[in-house]
């Protein structure tokens, strides 16, 4: 590169990845589109994932690597967002991988409709696909869609950009303001993601699948609840409540942000226990949950009005202890 800022920084934080993490670097280094750099974070990896990542960088200068000790994948991403340089900031997890055209396309998208994100689809693979199994087209043309203010209809349900961080390119100056929030580890892409869109005036979607998405049975959705887990997801809509508190929101927008934190609320303590804890131990949870849940409600967070007819009646049953019938409900439910 011939400065030292380049267009795009693509950020990657890496936690043990040493099995797929050569494909996810292969994939960023074929891209067509040739003026980024890659900041790579190695968030206390334990396996041979550090020897990979300087591997590549003797190999490519763009790759910019960053040591710490483990302080999980929000920690990292914060301190990559401090070394980027890029007019524009991309992110990828260290398992999945890129078309050759990603970068390109999500930059001239970006350029030509002067938008502040562009997005664009992405493509589920199993955990043990090669890359060069996976077949893709290369130059073709794709077509595009441009959205203004979708903030609202995002809340509202009417449009889905995903609220994964990959498959999107944002504005570097936008990205900077925002940190992740470090004590969450579910859900943090989520609250990130609303936080930008919040931000934007126009955004883009290119119709294309240019990113790959491995399917892992290590996600986090594919073990059993933890508290943590459920945590998590109190914290998140605590942010979420105290975010957007004394912002001006449509009524409407006000009420869907309001039935997403119920229903995310209602699944974190009554729906995930009872069909994710390991060895039926969701009554534990529960016994805890319960008075959380009760105190959420006080204090105007947790709304059950906004629920269907059948949630409401299992969220009373809930907050008051009657576990007995509402486990009989759900059976059924």
């Amino acid at each position: 590169m011939k400065n030292n800022k380049p267009k795009i920084s693509l950020i990657i934080p890496v936690y043990n990845s040493e099995k797929y993490l050569p494909e996810c670097l292969d994939s960023v280094l074929e891209q067509t589109f040739k003026d980024f750099e890659v900041v790579c974070v190695n968030d206390g990896s334990t396996d041979s994932s550090l020897s990979i990542l300087k591997k590549y960088a003797a190999k490519d200068a763009r790759i910019v690597i960053k040591s710490q000790n483990n302080a999980g994948v929000s920690a990292a991403r914060n301190a990559a967002l401090e070394l980027a340089k890029g007019k524009y900031i991309a992110f990828l997890d260290s398992d999945d991988f890129i078309h050759p055209d990603y970068l390109k396309v999500l930059y001239e998208t970006m350029e030509l409709k002067k938008a502040d994100l562009v997005w664009c689809g992405f493509l589920r693979v199993n955990q043990n696909i090669l890359r060069q199994e996976v077949k893709v087209l290369v130059g073709k043309r794709y077509p595009i869609k441009v959205y203004d203010n979708i903030f609202d209809d995002f809340i509202k349900g009417n449009i889905n950009p995903e609220v994964a961080l990959w498959n999107k390119l944002y504005k570097s100056d936008l990205a900077k303001q925002i940190k992740f929030v470090e004590n969450i580890a579910a859900s943090e892409d989520f609250l990130y993601v609303v936080s930008y869109l919040y931000k934007t005036n126009k955004v883009a979607f290119v119709n294309a699948e240019l990113l790959f998405y491995r399917v892992t049975d290590t996600g986090l959705t594919h073990k059993p609840v933890k508290a943590k887990y459920i945590e998590d997801h109190y914290n998140m809509c605590l942010y979420l409540n105290n975010f957007f508190k004394n912002e001006t929101l449509k009524e409407d927008v006000r009420k869907a942000l309001d039935e997403r934190i119920a229903k995310t609320l209602f699944k974190a303590s009554i729906t995930w226990p009872y069909k994710r804890s390991a060895k039926d131990s969701y009554m534990d949870y529960w016994k805890i949950y319960c008075v959380k849940l009760l105190k959420m409600k006080e204090n105007g967070i947790y709304k059950p009005e906004l629920l269907n007819s059948i949630d409401r009646y299992k969220s009373d049953l809930y907050i008051n202890k009657k576990f007995g019938l509402l486990r009989f409900l759900l059976l059924f439910t």
